[in-house]
Formats: structure tokens, sequence, C-alpha cells
């Protein structure tokens, strides 16, 4: 908490400290508690993992069977100011708790799949009323960290058929996914009420300009069509034409600004290799770690069992 405050320094209009216990089962219930308090008495947002894989969901199970999100809530830690990453094994009681403190669920699907962590339940997230925002998690379906690709994919699964229920599969409604990639996503950084998120006088002007042109190239129609469907079938970051951020251009004609982008990856990619060819990776170690580790959850220690 110390550091935590030393840091504080180091804010400015685009940067702002989160409180960030990486997850519950990673943290003290003493440190928890610490930091609901002190966002409390701030103001301060605190961000979180939460439930992403089985084995969470059976260690919390274990461990708290009075129910593990009313013991985070008991302890002060849900609140508007709350954001909790991936959620992907909570259940509808627990998404009802959330809603009724505010809580913001911030999905990450590509990382999801890629880990093997299972789906979130978008469609119950986005029933619950539980205000939602969309991650990456650095763990994007083809690492090209693509926030258009990833509104897509929400988009598309949040559409899905309910297995439990018969009739007719409806279009999916766009204007939950949008939301969290507009709104959500933003109040879950910098809070509910800052007045951005939407084209509007006043606004902060964080604007995202797309390019058309590759994604009608084929179109036959009259006119462009206006509504959202153009963002949600095709665009990429290849689309992206430029970028605003509280006025100032980040990206312009597709290049990032301020920094040679190329230059600087390709030099943080030869500095890594460096540092791999001087320490190489004791792969014995590793193996032995993740069979260690394989046996550990195998036998069900994280729940308890002797």
């Amino acid at each position: 908490m110390a550091l935590f405050e030393r840091a504080q320094a180091l804010e400015h209009d685009t940067f702002t400290l989160h409180y960030h216990p990486v997850a519950p089962q990673w943290a003290q219930p003493a440190t928890l508690a610490a930091i609901a308090a002190a966002s409390a008495a701030s103001g301060r947002r605190v961000h979180t993992h939460l439930l992403e894989t089985r084995l969470q969901r059976e260690w919390a199970d274990a461990h708290f069977p009075q129910g593990f999100v009313p013991w985070l809530d008991a302890i002060g830690l849900l609140s508007p100011r709350l954001t909790v990453a991936h959620g992907v094994w909570l259940r509808p009681d627990e998404l009802a708790l959330l809603a009724a403190r505010g809580v913001t669920v911030s999905v990450n699907v590509s990382s999801n799949l890629r880990l093997r962590s299972g789906l979130p339940p978008l469609a119950q997230i986005a029933q619950a009323g539980v205000a939602m925002g969309l991650g990456l998690d650095g763990m994007g379906l083809d690492d090209d960290a693509d926030m258009l690709r990833e509104i897509r994919l929400a988009h598309l699964l949040l559409g899905q058929p309910d297995r439990d229920h018969g009739g007719p599969v409806t279009l999916p409604d766009s204007q939950p996914v949008l939301h969290a990639a507009w709104s959500g996503g933003r109040a879950a950084i910098l809070g509910p009420d800052d007045g951005g998120g939407r084209l509007a006088p006043g606004a902060p002007a964080d604007l995202l300009l797309i390019d058309r042109r590759r994604m009608g190239q084929d179109w036959i129609g009259d006119g462009w069509p206006a509504d959202p469907a153009w963002l949600l079938a095709r665009a990429t970051r290849a689309d992206v034409a430029h970028l605003l951020v509280a006025g100032r251009a980040v990206v312009r004609d597709g290049q990032v600004t301020g920094v040679d982008e190329a230059t600087l990856a390709a030099r943080l990619a030869a500095q890594a290799r460096a540092a791999r060819r001087a320490t190489p990776p004791d792969t014995a170690r590793i193996a032995q770690m993740q069979a260690a580790t394989h046996a550990f959850y195998a036998a069900g220690c994280h729940c308890g069992q002797p």
C-alpha cells in the first residue's frame, strides 16, 4: 500500500492507477479488506481476476461454503468501483449480486478460448443487468491484439441459441456488445461519470475512425449502410484510420504517432532473444514444476484434500 501511494506521483490525465490484487485466491483476506477500505475512502477503482477457471471455482466452493462472492461482498470489495476480469464460472445468484452492487465484469473471450478456461456466460451476464466490458488479456486468437475482432467474437457468442430453450433463433442484438465496447470498458477504467463513450458536444474527444473502403469493396447496394453491421461483421485493426485520445492523434492514417512502432518492436524482440541466449531456460526444471502442479490439482489439494 505504501508503494501504491508513492506510485500515484506518476499519474496524469491519461494514466490512472487502480488497486489490483491479481485474484482473490492469490491474496490474503486482510489485503483484500484493506484495498476495499482504501477504495471506499478514496474512490479509487479496483481491478481483479475472478473465477476464470474450473479449478478456481472448485477452490472457491471448497474454502467458502457460505459463498465466495458473498464473502467478497461481506469484506466490502463489491461496489461500482470494482471491475472483475473473466467471470467464466460465475453462477446466476452471483451475477445477481454483482449487478446489485454495480460491479463491472470484463470478459475476455479469446483468452478464455486459448487457455481452455471455458466461455463466459455472456447472455446471462447481459440478462442479469451486470455492467460489461471487453478485454483481450494479451491473448487474442492470433496474437494480433485486435479489439475489433474481439468485439465481433463476443457479439457472435452472445447471439448463440440457448440449448435449454426452444423456438426460433433470433438475430443477436448488437447493443450489449457495442455498449460494452464503447461505454462499459471505459467506465471500468475511468468510472461511469466522466461523460465519455458517446458523441456529444463537450464529451471527451476520444474517437476511433474506421475506413470502410476495404470492408465495402464488394458492396453492390446504393450508398453505405449506416447500421453497425459493418463493424460487427468485417472490421479489423487494418481498417483503423485515426484514433484520438483526449483530442490528440495517437494513430493517424493507420500509423501510430509519437514512436516508430516497427523499430521499437524489432529492438524489443532482439533484446528478448539476447536475454534468452544469455540465460537459457531450464527445461528440465520447468517440466518438473509442470508435473508437480498437475499432480497437486489432480489430487484435489486445491480443495483441501490431504
